[in-house]
């Protein structure tokens, strides 16, 4: 290949700044330690908010944070409200023996704050697989009742917010046919039509977004939506997205690694083309008119000798980044780029101190890693039309 060839007017789409977005949750030191420091603490912070991070993030224009993938399925979203003294500290999510204690200083006050001191969107993930639907419906109408109309829209002016956060985005669970429920797809999509019958009246200009399966196998997603569109139509038979998750995967460490297993990344990075052309048939056989959207909200490049835990003496699954994962982060972004007509989201995993990250910390230092450039670099195609090109 030596020429690009762009098809001008041809047009792919409108490519969404959403698929500029991160992950976060409660994992590792992604939260706790890497995004909040404390409201006491030494390092310079924004009501416990690490101040460096948030002026980072302004400049490369995050658009969108997604909170909660596996811990989702274990996280009490009450546990995470009212004076930080009187929360409880609860078990969270358990990974290969490791299970961590979370303090919940950081909740749904906090993440909304999070947002709005960076100018992103929020996008949360709904608890399915140890919650009942009547607690998603509750932290829903705790996020975005207006002033003062309910008993807990008054708690969430109580606790200091009296105007709506206006959450956009909403993922009922996560992998769901593993640690998120071991289910069948059947098994979800009635789980997910269930909290979504009785949710309609908070869903008006929101967003309803169904979990993929684990390593976005197809044969689960065609028989959802094939169970999905075997239900009765009506009003309250709501589906905006369906979420995937792709992770470029590498043998060896993260900071020493073989040529091969360098072109190993950016082969597998290549990967996500398929997963992507598979899912847009399903969506051509079960949604002709188009209105559902991939949301591959966690991606990233991951190395399979670096999985923390104790005995390796650092975070759970921290991971040093390099000019690989900065590669395959720009190869994987192009691809959203050239498929957003049907990619409307897509959420690194994660921001900082967890796998593919752009930041790492320790105490009150805060470094960018290469892969931090390429989302600065590449901020420009927020929003922007995406022309066709042909390489020949």
């Amino acid at each position: 290949m030596d020429r690009i060839h762009v098809i001008y007017p041809e047009k792919i789409g409108v490519i969404s700044k959403n698929i500029y977005g991160f992950f976060i949750e409660h994992i590792s030191s992604l939260i706790d330690g890497g995004i909040w420091v404390g409201e006491n603490s030494a390092i310079p912070n924004i009501n416990g908010i690490r101040q460096e991070l948030v002026e980072k993030l302004r400049v490369i224009q995050a658009p969108v944070f997604r909170w909660g993938g596996c811990t989702s399925e274990v996280y009490d979203w009450r546990d995470g409200i009212g004076p930080r003294k009187k929360r409880p500290v609860t078990l969270g999510v358990a990974y290969r023996g490791n299970h961590k204690v979370q303090v919940n200083d950081f909740g749904t006050h906090e993440f909304i704050e999070f947002c709005r001191l960076t100018g992103a969107d929020p996008y949360i993930t709904l608890n399915v697989a140890g919650s009942a639907p009547m607690e998603s419906f509750r932290w829903m109408e705790y996020c975005n009742m207006p002033k003062g109309t309910t008993s807990l829209a008054k708690l969430r002016g109580k606790n200091g917010s009296p105007e709506p956060f206006n959450v956009k985005y909403w993922a009922l669970g996560n992998e769901n046919n593993e640690h998120g429920g071991m289910m069948t797809p059947e098994e979800y999509c009635a789980a997910y039509s269930r909290v979504v019958s009785i949710s309609h009246p908070l869903l008006e200009n929101r967003e309803m977004i169904a979990s993929g399966p684990t390593w976005a196998t197809i044969d689960s997603s065609r028989r959802f939506f094939a169970s999905f569109n075997s239900r009765a139509p009506g009003w309250c038979k709501r589906l905006d997205g369906y979420s995937l998750h792709y992770y470029s995967m590498a043998d060896g460490h993260d900071d020493t690694f073989s040529e091969a297993e360098w072109y190993q990344s950016i082969i597998d990075s290549i990967g996500i083309v398929k997963v992507i052309e598979d899912h847009l048939t399903i969506l051509q056989e079960f949604d002709p008119k188009r209105h559902v959207g991939l949301v591959i909200d966690e991606w990233g490049h991951w190395t399979t000798l670096n999985s923390g835990g104790p005995w390796f003496k650092k975070p759970m699954y921290s991971q040093i980044g390099t000019m690989r994962e900065a590669l395959v982060a720009a190869i994987i972004l192009n691809i959203f780029n050239n498929y957003c007509d049907v990619v409307k989201m897509a959420n690194l995993t994660a921001l900082i101190n967890y796998i593919h990250s752009l930041f790492m910390s320790e105490g009150e230092k805060l470094i960018v890693t290469p892969t931090y450039h390429v989302f600065d670099m590449m901020k420009a195609h927020q929003n922007a039309t995406c022309i066709r090109t042909v390489c020949a």
